[in-house]
Order: structure tokens, then sequence, then C-alpha cells
């Protein structure tokens, strides 16, 4: 039994020093391994993009004044033509209402005149066109007929052709400055049409102080208040069309060559991912960082899907997918060496070099055409490991 011991302790020395004699100097590495797959490649180009609306307008008064009656507050939802706010409109709505009655006078006045003329001017008339046509009938002189039903006949028919010549340019110059009071010299039919233009004038500014939306959407803004006054051109509010919503976004001039409307979009943000289209490219460059040509970006703006939801002036992420190579065996770059070739796991696990053949190439990965075949294990950091070497190894993705 010792002499059992003592000669398998003398085969163990013997094994350890060959394994040490031919093994000297020999190291192992410790690598990460890629096995070989099909996969999707894509090339992308990533950015940031703002939740704006699709219509979007300040709202101001062309005439100002004191805010009398405010029917909104931020948030509210709004249909068009609804009515926003209102303006103190008593003083002008006075002034109408006198305008109206001066008009009303001046109506009454020609009305009156017509009727105390009409008889005459219509006998006067009726006698002309009988005089004419008993001198076509019997073949008397017209002008004898004429004078035998009298002057006003003649006055009539003259009036008639004087009325027929008249044109525009012989009417009077009128001043928009000049008052009816001071209208002395003009006709009565002027003076009805310049109180007219006067009512339609001060009817058009009271309409003018009831401010209504011109869109359907929601108020994101206010910045007036009952009481307050408003002057002409300052924004006392703000609608955006919320429910409509388009993602403008900034890109630099040389990936434009990839982009093109109607391009698949992928939009991300905190509550998930939505598909969108490249609706709009911008058609000149804007500098949106320091002085520097390569600060200068183009404007690309993406339609949401209907389900997209997020609140205006929100930033969210946003890619496009400029090219894509679908069920292609492929395998990381990071597995290639400087000669394009990798170190894959041979016999013994011993790393083994293979050249390859590659084809379509993403941000990260790379299609490999000929020399892997799939369920190869690839060395994922070549540049540790010389050919040859011993491997060890925990099998990873």
């Amino acid at each position: 039994m010792k002499k059992m011991i003592l000669l398998v302790g003398v085969f163990a020395v013997i094994v350890a020093g060959w394994f040490l004699y031919f093994n000297e100097g020999e190291s192992i590495a410790f690598v990460s391994l890629y096995e070989v797959k099909k996969s999707n490649l894509s090339n992308t180009l990533e950015f940031s993009g703002e939740v704006q609306p699709t219509k979007m307008y300040s709202v101001m008064s062309e005439t100002g004044g004191t805010i009398s009656s405010l029917n909104v507050s931020e948030g509210s939802f709004v249909n068009k033509n609804d009515v926003l706010f209102e303006l103190d409109a008593s003083q002008v709505s006075a002034q109408l209402k006198e305008a109206k009655l001066q008009y009303d006078a001046l109506s009454d006045s020609a009305a009156q005149m017509t009727m105390a003329q009409g008889g005459s001017n219509v006998l006067a008339e009726e006698k002309a066109k009988l005089a004419l046509a008993l001198s076509q009938t019997t073949g008397y002189d017209y002008d004898s007929f004429n004078n035998a039903f009298g002057s006003e006949t003649a006055q009539a028919v003259s009036l008639a052709s004087s009325s027929l010549a008249q044109s525009l340019d012989d009417l009077p110059e009128l001043s928009a400055s000049d008052s009816l009071d001071n209208m002395s010299s003009l006709s009565l039919d002027s003076k009805i049409e310049l109180a007219q233009l006067a009512v339609e004038r001060l009817q058009s500014l009271v309409d003018s102080m009831t401010c209504k939306s011109r869109i359907s959407g929601t108020v994101v803004s206010m910045n007036v208040n009952v009481g307050e006054v408003l002057s002409p051109g300052i924004p006392a509010m703000v609608i955006a069309d919320t429910a409509n919503t388009l993602i403008t976004g900034y890109v630099y001039e040389k990936d434009l060559d990839g982009i093109f409307e109607g391009m698949d979009a992928i939009i991300s943000s905190d509550n998930g991912k939505f598909t969108g289209t490249v609706s709009r490219i911008g058609a000149a460059a804007t500098e949106v960082g320091s002085v520097s040509a390569f600060d200068n970006m183009t404007k690309v703006q993406i339609t949401p899907q209907d389900s997209f939801n997020k609140m205006i002036g929100a930033i969210v992420d946003l890619k496009i997918v400029l090219s894509r190579k679908d069920n292609v065996l492929s395998i990381p770059l990071e597995c290639l060496t400087q000669d394009n070739c990798v170190l894959v796991v041979g016999q013994n696990d011993i790393a083994e070099k293979r050249a390859i053949v590659t084809g379509f190439e993403d941000d990260s990965n790379i299609e490999v055409i000929g020399g892997l075949n799939a369920g190869d294990l690839v060395i994922t950091s070549p540049q540790n490991v010389e050919e040859g070497q011993h491997i060890s190894y925990d099998r990873g993705e």
C-alpha cells in the first residue's frame, strides 16, 4: 500500500514538472465573447425637439381701452368666434347713436323732398314721352308737340340727358375729416352718403371692442384683468391649438443629406415611445449657438401620431432612421482587429485569427458577409489577446 502511494506521488510530480516545462511563461487571457447571430442594423440621427402647437396667436386689440368683461382664464378651452373679452364701448356707442340719428334725419329730408318734387317731375316726363310718340306716329314736328305740352317737358328731357352724361370725375372731392355740419355746399345725397359712412365706421369700431377668438384652442397665458387698460398692439392673452401639435428640432447641415420629408421618426418621452413623420425641413440654416460655422443648424419639424399628448413646451428625444438592413449576420465593431479580422474561440480554447468579409455598417455593428457562421464565438476585445493564446471566458452577448 505504501509503495502504491509513493508511485502516485512520483507520477504527480512528473506531470507537474512536464506542464511547467512546456508552459513556462504562458499567460491565459480572460475575455468576453459575442455569439454571431442575425440582427437588424440601422443608421440613425438622434436629436432633441420641442413640442409646439400647429396654431398659436397673441390676442391683441386694434383700438385699446378698458377691459369691461373677461370671459376666459388661463387653461380655458375656447371655440372659434367665442367672445374672449370686451372693452368699454360706452363712449363710442353714444357717438354711433348720434350718427344714426343724423343719418335718419337726412334720409327723411331726402324722402320728403322727393315726394314734393315727384309729381311734377313724373308729369313732365310723361308729357315728353307722349310728345315723342305722337311725332313718330303722326309725322308732326316733335318740337311743336313739345311746346304744346309746356316748357316743363323740355326741362325734364334736359335733366335726363345731363344726368346720363355726368361722370364720377365731376363729383366733389370730400375729406374724411369734414363734418356734416360744414357740408352746406354739398348736395343732400352727398350728405346722406357721408352720414352712412360715419355710421359704418363707428359700428365697426364698436364691433372691434368685442374681441373673439380666431381659432379653437386653449388659453395658455393671460396678461389682463377686468378694469385694466389694454393698449393697442399689446398682447392680452395667447391661445394655442393644443389638440394638434408638432415637434420642432434642429440638426446640423451636414446631416441633412439623409433626411427627406415623409420619413418616419421615433419620439421618446417619459410617457413612452411614439411614431411620427418628418413634415417639414427648413430652407435655411439658423445660428443656434456661438459664432461658429459648426453651430449653424436647420429646423426640422416632426408631426407625431394622434396618440401623442405631451404638453406644449416639453422637450422630447427624436430619432430618424437614415438607412437600415434587417436580418443579417453581424458582430459588434469592437470585435474587429486593425486588419479587419476577428479572433474566434478555436479548439482547446485557443484564440484563432480569422479573416472575414464585411458589409453594411451602423453606429455599433457591422454585417458579416463571409468568414463566420451563426453560433461562432468571437472575442470582443481582440487588442488584448494574441493569436494562439489560451483564453478563459464567460459566454457573453
